[in-house]
């Protein structure tokens, strides 16, 4: 079992924010059938389904359809999303019974223009009045805690929470605000692109041995930042998740990891896997 499987719905956004480059894929939604085979497909190997790589999962016209699909499989729902469509879909994720997380990444703010920018403050402050116990977990991403852009997270939580976050800029922090409503900070990261191709040919992470991702297009591949499917075990179409992860290249792609010398030329262009990397401690 994996811990997580990552499911576009789509890979079309509202937004193009700089920080999260453009795929080079047909832009396009899974539509009613789709989202039943490769939820049931999913179900076999994780309890836990987030709906993301790339694009806006609230752009999907099939939400309600997908979010359904989880119960019988006993799916747990996981959300990302720039809030932006909130006031349309806030109420249906918000109440679903499948949804256990909900995390609005506050990265795009400062790349939003003016008016837009205040109206999403308003809608998503009314929003986060509602928040009770009985709610999902309600996570509020922010990023660069060291960063100069630290003042400016601490006024947007302030203006949305009330809650005035530590004066002394941390890299990493999570604060429980109330009952499932929580902010956290993290470091930005780089997606792996081949211009950086090379640069770190040792490391290892948790692509492949605790997660795989569905492209839209069915593309399966082991990392979550694969967001062209470059590293492809197969179509989940055509050839099931049990036949992919006793392939040569997954096999490959795991051996790899372990022994710290990833296989692949993009998790050699990676920086993002030295977050977990552990290396192993010498004999003495």
């Amino acid at each position: 079992m994996f811990n997580r499987i990552y499911l576009e719905l789509t890979n079309h956004c509202n937004l193009a924010c700089t920080f999260c480059p453009p795929h080079r894929r047909n832009t396009r939604f899974l539509r009613p059938d789709e989202i039943k085979s490769r939820m049931g497909e999913v179900a076999k190997h994780t309890r836990d389904v987030y709906f993301h790589v790339k694009g806006e999962p609230l752009l999907s016209p099939y939400l309600k359809e997908a979010l359904d699909e989880a119960l019988p499989h006993g799916l747990n729902v996981h959300l990302v999303t720039n809030g932006l469509l909130l006031p349309i879909h806030g109420d249906l994720i918000l109440n679903h019974p499948s949804v256990k997380t909900i995390t609005i990444s506050l990265h795009s703010f400062s790349e939003l223009d003016a008016p837009t920018r205040e109206l999403h403050l308003t809608h998503l402050k009314s929003w986060l009045d509602q928040i009770n116990g009985t709610h999902p977990h309600i996570r509020l991403r922010v990023w660069d805690g060291l960063s100069e852009n630290y003042d400016t997270s601490r006024l947007l939580i302030r203006t949305l929470t009330g809650y005035d976050l530590d004066a002394k800029p941390r890299v990493y922090f999570r604060h429980s605000l109330r009952k499932n409503l929580h902010v956290q900070s993290d470091v930005r990261f780089k997606w792996p692109t081949f211009n950086d191709s090379e640069k770190y040919p040792v490391g290892r992470c948790k692509a492949g041995l605790m997660m795989l991702a569905i492209l839209v297009d069915g593309t399966t591949t082991p990392c979550c930042l694969d967001g062209d499917g470059i590293i492809s075990l197969g179509n989940i179409d055509e050839v099931s998740i049990a036949s992919m992860i006793t392939s040569k290249r997954y096999r490959h792609f795991i051996q790899g990891m372990n022994d710290r010398k990833p296989s692949e030329a993009l998790c050699r262009a990676c920086s993002y896997k030295l977050r977990f990397d552990v290396k192993p401690k010498e004999n003495v």
